[in-house]
């Protein structure tokens, strides 16, 4: 896995890992359009406000408005924010991880290596998507599925830039800002997927249908609940990338949130939309652990 990938090519795959994992969320551009997204409160025993959870989208149309008067004021009282990945524009380090770990040299093209079945399916994704038939030759299949995804949400009119996490960042300025997991350790989580988990990270894509945009409509309306049934029944419906995508790592997020919240340090949770809800979420996991999540917005 030594073949090196150009920065273009490494910076559009992880854009479209943040929208994988945020709920592989689309829509097109046009006049602006208003949103009011879900804002949690985390109080601890005694209803002291400890933080705040904020579900995002990593990319977006650039046309959406989502900065409403509550999400202000909390921005302006938090402590400090914890993003996923603090250092979004570190295109180095994103090539560099890609480079390690999205290629295998000797791989076939991935129209070949697939079962028979799904061939005609990939085609038709190919020819949306306006890929050669050949394409992703020593490609592994999870790094060739978020490179077709990535394809999609361009053609939808998605911008990482005007993502959530980037204007929070930018709204933070030099106050405190943690990240979560750097860009690598969240492109390992797709490479230690098994064939077979990274087989159904590919189908997910052309099982989604083409005009789709009800996830993004539900997270613009604050539906938590059913952006989490229809998360869960996409993505999230195989055991396998639930576990590697959601569960895992949201155990792993909550080891580093709660001493936050315990040590008065009032911060403000930004992470993706689709780690909210549903019995492994981290609204679930506060509560379990004594913390009271209510409604903020």
């Amino acid at each position: 896995m030594t073949i090196a990938l150009t920065r273009r090519w490494a910076a559009c795959l992880y854009a479209v890992l943040l929208c994988v994992l945020s709920g592989m969320l689309a829509a097109c551009g046009g006049p602006r359009v208003e949103a009011d997204p879900a804002l949690w409160r985390m109080e601890d025993a005694g209803g002291r406000t400890a933080g705040w959870l904020f579900g995002t989208v990593h990319a977006l149309p650039a046309n959406v408005d989502w900065r409403r008067e509550g999400l202000n004021r909390v921005i302006e009282d938090a402590g400090m924010l914890v993003v996923e990945v603090r250092a979004l524009d570190d295109t180095a380090a994103i090539a560099g991880a890609m480079a390690a770990l999205g290629r295998t040299e000797g791989l076939p093209p991935l129209s070949r290596r697939i079962p028979a079945r799904d061939r005609p399916a990939l085609a038709a994704l190919y020819e949306r998507a306006d890929i050669e038939p050949g394409a992703f030759r020593d490609v592994e299949t999870w790094a060739a599925a978020l490179a077709v995804s990535s394809a999609l949400s361009r053609q939808a009119g998605n911008d990482s830039g005007a993502g959530t996490d980037r204007e929070l960042l930018d709204a933070f300025g030099g106050r405190p800002v943690a990240g979560l997991e750097t860009a690598g350790e969240q492109l390992a989580i797709f490479d230690r997927l098994d064939e077979d988990a990274q087989l159904a990270l590919l189908r997910s894509i052309w099982e989604t249908p083409e005009d789709d945009g009800a996830m993004l409509d539900a997270w613009m309306r604050g539906d938590a609940a059913t952006l989490t049934r229809m998360l869960e029944q996409g993505l999230a419906a195989d055991p396998d990338l639930r576990t590697a995508l959601l569960v895992n790592r949201n155990r792993r997020w909550i080891a580093q949130i709660e001493p936050l919240l315990s040590n008065g340090r009032r911060p403000l949770v930004a992470v993706g939309a689709g780690h909210m809800g549903g019995d492994d979420g981290l609204i679930a996991m506060l509560r379990t652990r004594g913390w009271r999540v209510v409604r903020a917005d």
